[in-house]
């Protein structure tokens, strides 16, 4: 699908599907059991892999680091969810 949507989607519908289907579906599961870092580790870089744009022979920059995605639009990110911080919140709830 990230091929696909290399070329069709623009930056505005990355971020609508990143928060819509890849932080949405594991919300469930993430408030019963506590993911394994590698776990967390696998949906942060399928994400943040997606948003920049990858292909199995190019190599595309990440211009911007995870902990700046994943600060709250207002103050300045995109407001991506970090992922452990997220389920340790769903835990707490």
């Amino acid at each position: 699908m990230s091929q696909w949507m290399d070329k069709l989607a623009s930056w505005a519908g990355r971020e609508v599907l990143i928060k819509a289907v890849a932080q949405a579906i594991p919300t469930h599961i993430m408030s019963v059991i506590k993911l394994p870092k590698e776990l967390y580790q696998a949906i942060q870089s399928s994400i943040i892999r997606f948003w920049w744009g990858y292909k199995q022979e190019d190599c595309k920059i990440h211009w911007l680091s995870v902990a700046k995605l994943c600060k709250s639009m207002d103050d300045g990110g995109l407001g991506f969810h970090d992922i452990e911080t997220f389920n340790d919140a769903l835990m707490a709830k």
